[in-house]
């Protein structure tokens, strides 16, 4: 969120990490900005479904899809996809910011944080959603998800 943040100050006069300071920023540098500041909030509701049980069901707004699963992999792959780009990112980011004494930039942009973690969450995901096939030998059904499995613990 730090980042979308950072991003969306730039059609503002006051933008916050914008390369060259205020005065370079032209029209495609702020448009830039606010696509991917709202990319970013994507991103961050996006993961947000990785980790909760909305995630699993199509929600009810969908016309066509309301109440059924979402793919595991429709979900895996993407997320899997944007983590090994942020963690591949991630470095060279480092290095930008403490050659450039922008170490704030890091902080704000956690790319080192947000790639490795976003892998997790698309593992944790990727097992919540397969275990149910592991354990019973069948697929799971947009009722059985959510709902523990007979005699497990809550």
């Amino acid at each position: 969120m730090p980042y979308a943040v950072i991003r969306l100050t730039w059609p503002t006069p006051w933008p916050q990490g914008a390369p060259g300071g205020p005065d370079s920023i032209g029209d495609g540098v702020r448009a830039s900005g606010i696509l991917l500041g709202l990319a970013a909030l994507g991103g961050a509701v996006l993961t947000l479904g990785l980790i909760s049980r909305r995630g699993d069901v199509f929600p009810a707004r969908r016309p066509g899809l309301r109440g059924r699963l979402v793919p595991v992999l429709a979900a895996v792959v993407p997320a899997a996809l944007v983590a090994t780009v942020l963690c591949a990112s991630s470095i060279s980011m480092i290095m930008m910011s403490t050659r450039d004494g922008a170490g704030w930039l890091v902080a704000a942009i956690p790319a080192p944080l947000w790639g490795p973690t976003l892998g997790l969450a698309t593992y944790a995901y990727y097992r919540r959603r397969t275990d149910h096939r592991r354990r019973t030998g069948t697929e799971p059904t947009s009722r059985s998800i959510g709902r523990p499995a007979p005699g497990a613990r809550r």
